[in-house]
């Protein structure tokens, strides 16, 4: 396994209008394709991957073979916003842990912030592979010359 930034996929050379594009005839080129949300989904999430699924669409990037990843993103997206809704109604980031005598010795997450820093965690590098994070966003470029762009698909799933 070689070391450094992970390659480019072609399509997103391809959008970018990059020479690279052209160096690469064997690796796998699956179609642009609107895929559907597999069928265990709960309400929301099947909101969320259905609003995504189109609009990654429109942009040129979603393919058959996304549909677990982008199932995976509307899955964890779903628990980070319960888990962000628990703390902001007040729930605690941590417990205190005591001793026999009452004196505090350590404190413990609770499994609410456990899960919210998880989910962050799994979403930034979901995000990052579908070019929805800051730093992804400039190498992602709309092939429709910016209509439905990165703002649209962000102010979707919201």
């Amino acid at each position: 396994m070689g070391k450094g930034r992970k390659p480019t996929p072609t399509n997103i050379l391809k959008i970018r209008g990059s020479w690279r594009a052209k160096t690469r005839p064997n690796e796998p080129a699956p179609e642009v394709k609107k895929i559907e949300a597999p069928e265990f989904l709960g309400p929301r999430e099947r909101e969320v991957f259905d609003k995504m699924a189109e609009k990654l669409f429109d942009l040129g990037v979603l393919t058959e073979i996304d549909a677990g990843a982008l199932t995976r993103y509307a899955t964890i997206l779903v628990r980070w916003m319960d888990a962000a809704r628990q703390m902001s109604e007040g729930v605690a980031t941590h417990i205190a842990i005591k001793d026999d005598a009452g004196k505090v010795k350590s404190f413990m997450p609770t499994p609410p912030y456990m899960v919210f820093n998880k989910s962050c965690e799994q979403l930034m590098k979901l995000e990052s592979e579908f070019g929805l994070t800051p730093a992804a966003r400039p190498r992602l470029q709309s092939s429709n010359g910016g209509k439905d762009g990165i703002i649209d698909i962000m102010r979707a799933i919201q």
